[in-house]
């Protein structure tokens, strides 16, 4: 399997990631992610792990919104 990166890394358009605070992914992975997606804004959760969309859904649905709103 071709490593996707340079590809994504031409996706010139605004990204997200949202991430809690508890989750397990090491950080190290986020910024792999940063080198992908020139575009990305990372926005981490506290107190939360990995279902977001369940634990903190207002908190989710504005993070989207302010997004989409910029």
């Amino acid at each position: 399997m071709d490593d996707p990166r340079t590809e994504l890394a031409g996706l010139l358009i605004p990204t997200i990631l949202i991430r809690g605070e508890c989750d397990w992914v090491d950080p190290e992975v986020v910024g792999q992610y940063h080198l992908a997606f020139p575009y990305l804004q990372t926005t981490r959760i506290e107190n939360d792990g990995r279902a977001l969309h369940l634990e903190t859904p207002d908190i989710v649905r504005e993070v989207i919104l302010e997004l989409l709103r910029e």
